[in-house]
C-alpha cells in the first residue's frame, strides 16, 4: 500500500513538472516581443500635424502696381473692389491708354504732361465735387456721386462731367473704386455716336501724402 501511494505521488509530481515546463516553453521570446511591439506601434494613431504658420497679409496695392497690370487683370480686380468712401483732398494721378504694356508706359508719359490728378471736395457721404489738375493748374470741374458701373453694373463712385458746357468734356464720365487705403483706380469713358467707349482710359489716384 505504501508503495502504491509513493508511485502515485511520484506520478503527480512528474505531471506538475511537465506542465510547468510547458508553460515556460509558451512564454514569448525576444522576437515575439519585438513583433508585438511593432504591431502595437503600427496601430497607434498618427500624430496630429502642427497647424501651418500664419501667412502675412499682402502689401497694399500702389499706383505702380496698378499701372503694371494688364487691362484684363485690372477689369477682374475692379469687379472685386468696393466703391469705398467718396475721396476728399488732393491726389496724384497717373493715366494710361493701355496698362501693362510698352505702349501704355509711353502713353502714360504723354498724358502725365497734361494731367496730374484730381482735387476732391466731399460735400457729404453721398456727394462731392472735384477739379482736375491740368498743366499744374486747377481746371475742369465734375460732380461726384454713387451710381452703377458701366463695367459690371455694381456701385462705383461716378465723376460726372455733363455739367461742363464743352461739347467734348460734356460726354466724359469717370468711375472709380478703392483698391487700397488712399488708392483709387478706374476708367474714363467717352460717349460717342455709338454709345460709351469700349476701351476707356485707365487712371489711378493716390491720396496718400
Amino acid at each position: 500500500m505504501r508503495r502504491l501511494i509513493g508511485v502515485l505521488f511520484l506520478a503527480a509530481a512528474a505531471s506538475v513538472r511537465a506542465q510547468n515546463v510547458g508553460n515556460v516553453e509558451q512564454l514569448p521570446g525576444p522576437k515575439q516581443i519585438l513583433a508585438d511591439f511593432s504591431k502595437t506601434a503600427d496601430q497607434a494613431p498618427a500624430p496630429v500635424p502642427a497647424p501651418p504658420p500664419p501667412t502675412a497679409n499682402p502689401a497694399p496695392l500702389t499706383q505702380k502696381d496698378l499701372m503694371a497690370m494688364s487691362r484684363d487683370k485690372l477689369d477682374a480686380l475692379y469687379q472685386t473692389l468696393p466703391a469705398g468712401p467718396i475721396p476728399d483732398g488732393d491726389s496724384k494721378g497717373r493715366a494710361t491708354l493701355s496698362a501693362g504694356s510698352g505702349f501704355g508706359a509711353g502713353s502714360e508719359k504723354v498724358l502725365g504732361v497734361f494731367w496730374q490728378g484730381k482735387i476732391f471736395h466731399r460735400i457729404d457721404a453721398q456727394n462731392g465735387e472735384l477739379v482736375n489738375k491740368i498743366l499744374g493748374a486747377p481746371a475742369i470741374k465734375a460732380k461726384v456721386y454713387y451710381d452703377k458701373s458701366l463695367l459690371d453694373g455694381e456701385d462705383s463712385i461716378i465723376l460726372d462731367y455733363s455739367c461742363v458746357p464743352d461739347l467734348v468734356i460734356h460726354n466724359i464720365r469717370d468711375e472709380i473704386r478703392m483698391a487700397a487705403p488712399g488708392i483709387y483706380f478706374g476708367y474714363a469713358y467717352f460717349k460717342g455716336p455709338f454709345g460709351w467707349s469700349k476701351k476707356p482710359l485707365i487712371f489711378a489716384l493716390d491720396f496718400n501724402k
